[in-house]
């Protein structure tokens, strides 16, 4: 139940990212993960399809990553109670 919660608060975190910038590739990705984890396979799909519209070129994950996360605390910081 915990990681539900926790997978919950990230899906929360990454709809807040999708909604400010509607074409990060990255928010698109992690949210699909999050919602495999969730068992929402339909949903998942679906963002795993906008990840794919959205990538022109290879993306190297390692540095999206980095900076997908230096983003989202930066949200959390800017707006703690969203």
């Amino acid at each position: 139940m915990a990681h539900q919660n926790n997978h919950r608060q990230a899906l929360r975190c990454f709809d807040r990212i999708i909604k400010i910038e509607h074409d990060d590739v990255v928010a698109w990705w992690y949210k699909g993960i999050i919602l495999q984890k969730l068992e929402q396979y339909g949903k998942s799909q679906k963002c795993f399809e906008q990840t794919t519209r959205l990538c022109k070129k290879p993306v190297s994950l390692h540095n999206t990553k980095l900076w997908s996360i230096r983003k989202l605390e930066n949200m959390v910081r800017v707006h703690p109670n969203q």
